[in-house]
């Protein structure tokens, strides 16, 4: 695994791209470790300010098939493994399509371009703002997806895939190629629109 590389020069670049595991083509597209305390950081769009329930973690079915998630898990390590969610039976991820976890709250599930959403099953992501790895494991244990990161300080936006899916390097999101200046996109491309094959609520 590559450690991650911070870029003081550069400070809206974040973290080099962990490579994934063989298996089944998901990836981490985008993340939100530290929201804004104020309603500018209401990324699950429920309408209450929390800081940790608008952490989010957004994945990407880059492969060619539907991915069935059950029982896989969200992990954190910042200092031992830690399974922040355990995917229920039933998760699947159409091909090009994205799936959101947040932190908690009650996100309406029609406002993010049709990308299947979910709460923490532990009540929290518990993301830490002074670094962190967030791991992606299979029903097995095998890791699928992981990104390291470091302390940005206070930057009440999340990190992304800048182009999504290919990008790699992540980015703030504001300073993203066609973001527009938003501060995250969860359940959508950078510039708010939606993943191809991500069906939209009628």
């Amino acid at each position: 695994m590559h450690v991650w590389t911070r870029l003081a020069l550069l400070g809206s670049l974040c973290c080099a791209v962990s490579p994934a595991a063989a298996g089944p083509g998901i990836i981490i597209n985008e993340y939100l470790y530290d929201p804004a305390p104020n309603l500018t950081g209401d990324s699950n769009q429920d309408t209450v300010v929390n800081t940790s329930q608008d952490e989010f973690v957004e994945f990407v079915n880059v492969s060619a098939n539907p991915v069935d998630m059950s029982d896989w898990t969200i992990e954190d390590t910042l200092a031992s493994s830690v399974t922040r969610h355990v995917f229920p039976q039933g998760t699947v991820v159409n091909p090009g399509c994205a799936i959101v976890v947040f932190g908690g709250g009650h996100p309406p599930i029609n406002l993010f371009g049709g990308a299947v959403i979910q709460v923490a099953s532990s009540g929290a992501l518990s993301l830490n703002n002074d670094g962190d790895t967030i791991k992606l494991k299979d029903a097995g244990g095998v890791i699928i997806a992981q990104q390291p990161y470091s302390d940005a300080g206070n930057v009440d936006q999340s990190y992304t895939r800048d182009p999504d899916i290919t990008g790699a390097v992540f980015v703030q999101h504001s300073t993203a190629s066609n973001s527009g200046g938003a501060l995250f996109s969860p359940g959508k491309r950078l510039n708010g629109t939606t993943f191809g094959a991500c069906v939209p609520p009628g």
